[in-house]
């Protein structure tokens, strides 16, 4: 096990030691270069953090936010993971912050669109790909990350960096970032809060189980941490 990557945190003081570090990393990254691209998640783990950090007086100016990946749900619909953050973050600072889906546009079209855009505002490397400063991500009970799920197509997706990944287990499908998109990241951190999910983990650094979507991205990243509510 990599316990150097896993930092547990008191489920009561989860949110402020967590903005206490993420604070912390923001203000080293600004420090460094003008313009910074990070990537946040959705789900109900990262809204309590982000309300916190809009109230730091930080030069959010100097931010993109994209996100991670998102439901194929209007921007005004509660399911919308930019409508969550929108609310308690985005509205909040003066950040640049990218939606995923567009009025009048179909969600395979808002993928490209939205992978267009990445490709203009975010730095291209050598290997073809984008690379983000930040990437946060979070994880599902069944190891699910982005809207990779188990068993999906997705999972092998190797050109695109951002693309419509059908879901059969929940009948829909989400619009997320690949893989490849994942792994160009400088640095990974992954917010994890709820039952169950720290025996998933000690499941993935004990026997190298390839069997949650998040491991793959956890064997192979080599800037990956962990915040961990327990």
């Amino acid at each position: 096990m990599v316990e150097k990557n896993l930092h547990y945190f008191n489920a009561e003081t989860f949110v402020e030691s967590t903005i206490k570090l993420i604070v912390e990393k923001f203000q080293l990254i600004i420090s460094s270069k003008q313009k910074v691209n990070i990537a946040l998640s959705g789900g109900t783990t990262p809204i309590p953090i982000l309300k916190e950090l809009a109230k730091y007086d930080l030069n959010w100016s100097q931010f993109n936010f994209f996100l991670v990946d998102e439901r194929c749900v209007p921007i005004n619909e509660r399911e919308s993971n930019f409508g969550n953050i929108n609310k308690v973050f985005f509205s909040k600072i003066k950040a640049n912050s990218f939606s995923v889906v567009k009025e009048n546009k179909t969600y395979e079209e808002c993928s490209i669109a939205y992978e267009n855009l990445i490709k203009e505002k975010v730095e291209i490397t050598k290997n073809g790909f984008p690379i983000f400063d930040l990437i946060f991500l979070g994880m599902g009970t069944d190891g699910h990350t982005a809207s990779l799920f188990p068993e999906t197509k997705g999972l092998n997706e190797k050109n695109k960096i951002v693309f419509l990944n059908k879901v059969p287990q929940l009948n829909t499908s989400r619009i997320t970032f690949s893989y490849p998109l994942l792994f160009n990241a400088k640095e990974i951190i992954v917010l994890v809060s709820g039952e169950g999910k720290d025996e998933i983990i000690k499941e993935i650094y004990s026997n190298s189980s390839n069997k949650y979507p998040i491991s793959v991205i956890a064997y192979q990243h080599k800037n990956l941490k962990w915040y961990i509510s327990k």
